[in-house]
């Protein structure tokens, strides 16, 4: 996983049973999309995509689609 979120700084005093990051599991990593009506008819279950991001300018992400509806 991924530290996704820091709740505290670095020598801050921290009470017990306090959340002091938030970790993120990314295997595996699901994304949610829409697909326009018009288009809905070009993908299939089991296709390979290729997905890009903001947070990642410039690179792009491989995925296979398992599922639509």
């Amino acid at each position: 996983g991924f530290v996704e979120g820091r709740h505290v700084s670095a020598g801050q005093y921290v009470p017990a049973y306090t959340p002091v990051l938030q970790i993120v599991v990314v295997h595996p990593l699901k994304l949610h999309l829409d697909i326009p009506e018009h288009a809905i008819g070009a993908v299939r279950t089991g296709q390979p995509i290729t997905v890009e991001v903001e947070a990642f300018p410039g690179e792009q992400f491989t995925a296979t689609l398992t599922r639509v509806g």
